[in-house]
Order: C-alpha cells, then sequence, then structure tokens
C-alpha cells in the first residue's frame, strides 16, 4: 500500500484538501493508513478541509474506532470534512459523528463532488 497517494494533500480551486483514501482497504491496511493520517493533521495545521473516501473498505472494530479518535483530534484544525461512499452501517457511523462533532461533515457519491464542496 502506498501512503503518499493515499494520504496527502492536494489543491482544488485553490482550496487545500486532504485526501485520506480508504478505499477497498481491509481493516488492518485502514488502521495503518488512518494512523498515517493523524500525523499529516499534526503538521497542516488549522483550516484542514478533508476528504475521506471509505468506497469498498472493510470497517473493523479497531479501523473504527482509530477513526474516531482521529476525528476528535482533528476537530480544532477541520473546516470541513467530505466523505465518498459511506453506506449502510458507515453512513450511520457518520451520522453520529455528525452529532459529536459538531463541525460541518457532508456525505457524497462521487470525489468531485466532495472536492467541489470542500472548495466552497
Amino acid at each position: 500500500m502506498d501512503l503518499s497517494q493515499r494520504i496527502r494533500t492536494y489543491q482544488h480551486r485553490g482550496a487545500t484538501i486532504l485526501l485520506h483514501d480508504l478505499s477497498e482497504l481491509s481493516g488492518a491496511d485502514a488502521l495503518v493508513a488512518v494512523r498515517h493520517a493523524a500525523s499529516l493533521i499534526d503538521q497542516r495545521g488549522s483550516g484542514l478541509n478533508i476528504l475521506t473516501n471509505v468506497t469498498g473498505t472493510e470497517a473493523s472494530k479497531e479501523a473504527v474506532e482509530a477513526l474516531r479518535a482521529l476525528g476528535a483530534r482533528a476537530t480544532p484544525f477541520v473546516r470541513k470534512s467530505a466523505i465518498v461512499g459511506a453506506t449502510g452501517l458507515k453512513l450511520a457511523l457518520v451520522k453520529a459523528v455528525r452529532i459529536v462533532f459538531r463541525r460541518p461533515i457532508q456525505t457524497f457519491d462521487s470525489v468531485q463532488d466532495a472536492q467541489d464542496w470542500l472548495a466552497e
């Protein structure tokens, strides 16, 4: 797994986006990626726009707990969060996270729509 392509920052329409691409990862690989993302969030500081892609990701208990902890840790630094591919149980988790973290979190069917919203 190449973390440099899955967890990285890039520009979209003038906005800096932190990509957190967990798509099609096993629970163990998703856990490694989440831990790596935490270090990038610490380096970037405030005003982050985060795009998390969970399409086809295995939702292991450990990975879900790591994402929850990362969300709590990142909240003071995050401007907006967009999540792509959240269906079923993952969508229910996103709804719970919105309530707990009280920050703008939207779900999308496509990365393009998510990027556009983050850049607004």
